[in-house]
């Protein structure tokens, strides 16, 4: 069961995850950021004013329960009748009162609001208890600072009058209750007032000593309406703030979620490529260790596989260096595991297997190490054409009986100093020496002719001829063909490519490895870019320790 590949990550891991994705981070960021200035220039400008009403009451005065009057009033103050009256002007009438009562009333005048109405003022304003008075604080955005000024400062006095005219409205029924007793005619139709009692009258009249009392009942009322009201104690609105459109706090926070956005859709985007990008991620796939991380080469040696040869200084470039550490690498490997014969093999097609292992023969060969190069791809050979050696006869040929070793083997100029003699047995005296083998005419039984035993026969006589056998193995997943030779090498070097290897093939890989009878001796990544091999280096294990820690189907794997 393949399990996630962000076990056992340091937070480098996550940050490469960012920096391998940074075009997608940088263009979410770039995109909510940029949309939330452009939100921000089309949202119509909003100014917020507040104007304070304070409590005409003294404090010593409130709700014997401690409750303000503000905190009473608060959420009496915000209603769509007020809003009303703030725009319109024009309360609920007072009660009918005989001629001779005067009555000083607050004044409501009507104030035009630039097109708002009552409903969309009552959306528009806030009605809070201040904090730190007993008062209300009442705030209205709109499209103008001075309307917004205008209009917090008109509710705020409203309803101060309000509350004023409210108590007018009480004084006026508590006058017209005391009043009825005398003049029930002006209040009720086809009611009469009373008389004046005389002797011997009693019902339906008032003595004078009646009227004498409720005269003075009606007195405190009567002043009460005729004194003027008190305006109402208001701080009155001013320096209205923007609310919006703000600007810098959208992009600010277009910019923040833009990053986090970005990075999270850089991890899931991660998460569902399933192609390798690191040389860690095979190592912890694989339970192996790198050998050497191989750049592409440049645009002007695309067109020489080998780059140990090509011309215009080819040989000194990143990826010929990097050929030279694996060789290193593989040596110290090899001998580590007495190695001789040694399979590379990729976990699928189109992973530079042919390419890594022609140019590794060309540097062993160089280094001064006779080495065998055989082609056991039979089904798509490429080490011919690396070395111009089409039509030749090839492994295919020997293994069905119709060619022999020594005409189907050839010395291939590696352009360092060739040996003066090859001995009988293929060895040669003094100096490096590189001889392929290849392919030969594809076979319609390749895996039935690489497991027969004319191969194992082959191979000890090639190990015999040799100080290296290099062995280009087809891909192990699609094909058994890997598989079989598994079980007459030494040992497996593993290439894969950086963008094109595949986690879901690096488990099957492990699997397969696990299976074959050969130990793995390591990797090789490919593929990558010169910025990457320098990170790693191309160093990773050379004469370490991590070079023993090989696989073998009896060993528990180890991570390096």
């Amino acid at each position: 069961m393949e399990t996630g590949w962000y076990e056992s990550v340091s937070l480098s891991d996550y940050f490469g995850v960012i920096a391998r994705r940074k075009w997608i981070v940088l263009l979410v960021t770039v995109l909510m950021t940029v949309s939330a200035v452009a939100y921000s220039k089309n949202q119509t400008p909003k100014y917020q004013a507040t104007a304070e009403l304070l409590s005409p009451i003294p404090v010593s005065s409130s709700s014997k329960s401690g409750i303000t009057w503000s905190v009473q009033n608060a959420p009496l103050a915000k209603t769509l009748k007020i809003a009303n009256l703030v725009l319109n002007g024009k309360p609920e009438p007072l009660p009918k009162l005989p001629p001779d009562v005067i009555v000083n009333s607050p004044d409501f005048p009507a104030r035009p609001a630039g097109g708002l109405d009552g409903q969309q003022l009552y959306n528009a304003t806030g009605v809070v208890p201040n904090a730190t008075s007993d008062g209300i604080d009442f705030t209205v955005s709109a499209s103008d600072p001075v309307l917004a000024e205008r209009l917090a400062t008109a509710w705020a006095v409203t309803y101060g009058n309000y509350v004023t005219y409210q108590n007018i409205r009480q004084t006026a029924e508590k006058f017209i209750s005391i009043d009825t007793q005398l003049h029930p005619a002006f209040y009720t139709v086809g009611a009469t007032n009373p008389k004046l009692c005389t002797a011997g009258t009693s019902a339906g009249c008032l003595t004078q000593a009646q009227i004498d009392t409720i005269n003075s009942q009606e007195a405190g009322p009567r002043n009460a309406l005729l004194t003027a009201p008190r305006p109402p104690d208001v701080q009155a609105a001013s320096n209205a703030n923007q609310t919006q459109p703000q600007t810098t706090r959208n992009t600010i926070l277009g910019l923040v979620l833009g990053l986090i956005l970005g990075v999270i859709l850089a991890f899931i985007q991660d998460l569902l490529d399933k192609r390798i990008r690191t040389a860690d991620e095979v190592g912890r796939r694989l339970r192996v260790p790198l050998l050497a991380s191989i750049p592409s080469p440049p645009r002007s040696l695309r067109d020489h596989p080998l780059v140990l040869l090509a011309p215009r200084g080819g040989a000194q470039g990143p990826s010929a260096e990097a050929y030279r550490i694996a060789k290193l690498n593989l040596g110290t490997v090899m001998r580590a595991n007495r190695a001789k014969a040694v399979m590379f093999v990729a976990a699928a097609d189109s992973e530079g297997t042919s390419r890594t292992v022609a140019n590794m023969a060309v540097a062993l060969a160089r280094s001064g190490s006779h080495v065998v190069l055989v082609d056991a791809n039979m089904r798509r050979p490429a080490i011919d054409r690396f070395y111009g050696l089409d039509d030749r006869t090839g492994l295919s040929d020997i293994l069905s009986g119709h060619g022999d070793l020594a005409d189907a083997l050839t010395i291939v100029d590696v352009g360092g100093e060739q040996p003066d003699d090859v001995g009988t047995n293929g060895r040669a005296a003094t100096g490096g020496l590189l001889e392929v083998l290849p392919a030969g005419p594809t076979p319609a039984d390749a895996a039935d002719l690489l497991e027969s035993r004319a191969m194992s026969e082959l191979l000890g006589e090639l190990r015999g001829r040799a100080d290296v056998v290099l062995i280009d193995a087809p891909p192990m997943l699609p094909v058994t063909d890997a598989m079989m030779l598994g079980s007459k090498v030494d040992g497996v070097i593993v290439v894969a490519r950086a963008r094109l290897a595949s986690r879901p093939h690096m488990v099957a890989m492990a699997r397969a490895l696990d299976a074959c009878a050969a130990p793995t001796l390591g990797f090789l990544f490919t593929g990558v870019s010169v910025s990457e091999e320098n990170e790693y280096g191309g160093y990773v294990g050379v004469g370490g320790a991590g070079l023993s820690h090989t696989r073998t189907p009896q060993r528990e794997r180890e991570l390096l």
